[in-house]
């Protein structure tokens, strides 16, 4: 597994950033499966599933953009939605990263109307094939998603509880985080 983490990286750095010395995106290649070295050092052992699809995921997101080529986003959205308990967040990235792109993106094509109207209708496109190819993946996981491990109901537990999180947790994660 760290050696296809290395090895999508790799194909990333290929596509999307080809003035990159091979040297150096080596190196590059090696720290990234290093990483998911160091998750394993914690025994998170899911997560270079995640690791290994994501770079492909990221020059997918790249050619659909630069060169609205859908094919290689839409496999690797479908391998992303496979893990979904682990890749929800590149999911919902991905889907602020394409709103961002569409308001913020102005230029114009030669019929004059928006380059992001294009965009936006690759990715609902690349975005529905890869549900298809996935949908008995994450039906599974958002049927099972209402009960907690420990056997409390979501809803329940979501209705008793404040909106609010406790200051002990909230200002270390704005720290850690936030601030950076």
């Amino acid at each position: 597994k760290f050696a296809t983490c290395s090895i999508t990286a790799m194909v990333f750095f290929k596509i999307a950033c080809k003035k990159l010395h091979p040297s150096l995106a080596a190196a590059l290649s090696l720290m990234y499966s290093f990483c998911a070295y160091g998750l394993m050092y914690y025994q998170i052992i899911n997560w270079p599933d995640t690791m290994y699809v994501t770079p492909l995921f990221f020059a997918g997101v790249y050619l659909l953009v630069k060169e609205g080529k859908i094919a290689l986003y839409a496999i690797s959205l479908a391998f992303v939605m496979q893990n979904f308990a682990f890749c929800f967040m590149t999911v919902l990235a991905t889907i602020l990263f394409f709103g961002y792109y569409c308001i913020a993106n102005k230029s114009k094509t030669e019929n004059g109307k928006p380059e992001s109207n294009k965009v936006a209708l690759n990715f609902a496109i690349g975005s529905a094939f890869a549900a298809l190819l996935c949908t008995f993946k994450w039906i599974a996981f958002f049927s099972s998603f209402g009960a907690s491990a420990r056997g409390v109901n979501l809803e329940e537990t979501l209705a008793a509880e404040t909106f609010f999180t406790s200051k002990n947790t909230l200002y270390p994660l704005l720290m850690s985080s936030a601030f950076i």
